[in-house]
């Protein structure tokens, strides 16, 4: 049963039975929005009326694009270590856009980045790209042998090992490998 919200804390008769039951806090139909349903709402600048109900307010944000939806703290904060300007009030879309004009070989590494390269003992100024260390990481990986774990994956997948195989080279293999078993299952789907 739903009721409207005047109607909570008293007491209705199920049409169905006759049983009286007390009027929750709030019927799903009827239960006001979150406030940040609402305020997702006012920042979208999404018309709606004051006594609008949770459920109907769901499914109208549900309709707007995600892209119109306000940028997060977190993409606000990756803008800003790209050195961007924008408004506190920027959607998705317009911070994709102005986040994109920005060269990828300017863009900051990572701090896992960092923390990767860190433990591999590879030095680098803390201002570093992401071009900058991959290319980095890329000069040593393919001078340390293979872990433990990649060659007993690689076993696992069949791949034959080359002698003086590096750790990059076995990545590459096992993605080789895992890309064509993929293939393999997709096309056994349709046989």
């Amino acid at each position: 049963m739903e009721s409207p919200d005047c109607l909570i804390g008293e007491y209705l008769a199920c049409p169905a039975c006759g049983f009286e039951r007390k009027v929750p806090k709030e019927t799903p139909k009827y239960a006001r929005p979150t406030e940040s349903q609402l305020n997702l709402a006012r920042q979208i600048k999404l018309d709606f009326p004051k006594d609008i109900s949770r459920q109907e307010l769901s499914q109208r944000l549900a309709m707007i694009p995600k892209e119109q939806y306000p940028a997060t703290d977190r993409q606000k904060e990756w803008a800003r270590k790209l050195g961007l300007n924008f408004s506190d009030n920027i959607n998705r879309r317009e911070l994709e856009i102005l986040v994109n004009s920005v060269p990828r070989e300017k863009w900051p590494a990572t701090e896992k980045q960092k923390e990767f390269a860190s433990n591999l003992g590879i030095e680098f100024k803390e201002d570093i790209t992401m071009v900058q260390i991959s290319k980095l990481l890329d000069k040593k990986l393919s001078k340390i042998p293979p872990s433990e774990g990649q060659l007993s994956f690689a076993k696992e997948l069949e791949i034959n090992i080359p002698r003086n195989c590096s750790y990059k080279l076995l990545s590459e293999l096992i993605d080789q490998a895992l890309e064509r078993e993929e293939k393999d299952d997709f096309e056994n789907m349709w046989l």
